[in-house]
C-alpha cells in the first residue's frame, strides 16, 4: 500500500527522521513503537501527508506528488478524538462528508453502522466533546476516520490517555473493527503490550531510525541492537 524509500525529516538543523525505507503491506497492521522522541509520530505524519519529507512516497504503486487524492484514502485518529468542541459528536463524523457532498441519507445509514460497530450509542452521538468521556470521544474519532472507507487507518496513540479498563475495551474493540473490515492499519504506541496485541510486525525506533523490524519474538530471539533488548526489558519491568 504504502512504499517508502530513504524517507527522512528535517526541520531547519534538527533531524525529525534519518532516511528510513519500510513498506506497509495491504490488510497488515504495522506498529510503530519506541520511546518519545523516537521519530515514530513523525513517521505517521508523513503517512498521512502532513509532512513533506525528502526522499520516494509510494502509494498503490505510484510516486506521490500530490497528496489531495491520497488523504481521502486515509483515515487518521490521534489521540483524545481530536473533535471539534463546537460541532456535535454526529456533526464531527459527518463534516468530510458533507464537505464532500455526499448524499446525506447515505452518510447517516454510514454513520449508524459505524456506530453500531463501535458501540456508540445515539444519544452519545448528539453531544459536544466536552459532554463525553475520554473512551466515548476516542469512539467518536475513530468512527470519523472511517467515514470515507479509507483504504489505510493511521492511529497515532489512539489508547494512551484511556484508562486501564476503558483502554482494554476500547482494544479489544479496534481490533475487531480492523480484523471485521481488513483494513491496512499503521499504528503508533510506545507501549510494547499494546503493539503485541494489534500487530505480528513491529518497528522499533529510537532517534529517528529504525532500530529492527520484524515480530516480538525475533526481537528477543535476535536484537539487531542492545536498546532493543533495553527497551523490552524497561516495558516488562513496568
Amino acid at each position: 500500500m504504502f512504499s517508502l524509500n530513504n524517507v527522512s525529516v528535517r526541520y531547519g538543523e534538527t533531524v525529525a527522521l534519518r532516511p528510513v525505507s519500510l513498506d506497509v503491506r495491504p490488510g497488515a497492521t504495522l506498529v510503530l513503537i519506541g520511546p518519545s522522541g523516537s521519530g515514530k509520530t513523525t513517521l505517521l505524519r508523513v503517512l498521512a501527508g502532513l509532512v513533506a519529507p525528502e526522499g520516494e512516497v509510494r502509494f498503490d504503486g505510484e510516486v506521490v506528488t500530490d497528496w489531495r487524492g491520497v488523504r481521502r484514502r486515509l483515515g487518521y485518529v490521534v489521540q483524545d478524538g481530536g473533535l471539534f468542541p463546537h460541532l456535535t459528536a454526529r456533526e464531527n463524523v459527518a463534516l468530510m462528508s458533507h464537505e464532500l457532498g455526499r448524499d446525506r441519507a447515505e452518510t447517516e445509514a454510514r454513520i449508524e453502522e459505524l456506530a453500531d460497530l463501535t458501540h456508540l450509542n445515539r444519544a452519545q452521538l448528539d453531544r459536544y466533546p466536552a459532554e463525553l468521556s475520554g473512551g466515548q470521544k476516542q469512539r467518536v474519532g475513530i468512527v470519523r476516520a472511517l467515514m470515507l472507507e479509507p483504504d489505510v487507518l493511521l492511529l497515532d496513540e489512539p489508547l494512551s490517555a484511556l484508562d486501564p479498563i476503558i483502554r482494554a475495551e476500547l482494544a479489544k474493540e479496534l481490533k475487531t473493527i480492523i480484523e471485521t473490515l481488513g483494513t491496512t492499519v499503521v499504528l503508533v504506541t510506545h507501549s510494547l503490550s499494546e503493539a503485541q496485541f494489534f500487530s505480528d510486525r513491529l518497528v522499533l525506533m529510537r532517534g529517528g531510525s529504525v532500530v529492527q523490524e520484524g515480530s516480538y519474538e525475533e526481537f528477543e530471539r535476535a536484537p539487531a541492537d542492545p536498546f532493543v533488548t533495553q527497551f523490552i526489558e524497561a516495558e516488562t519491568l513496568l
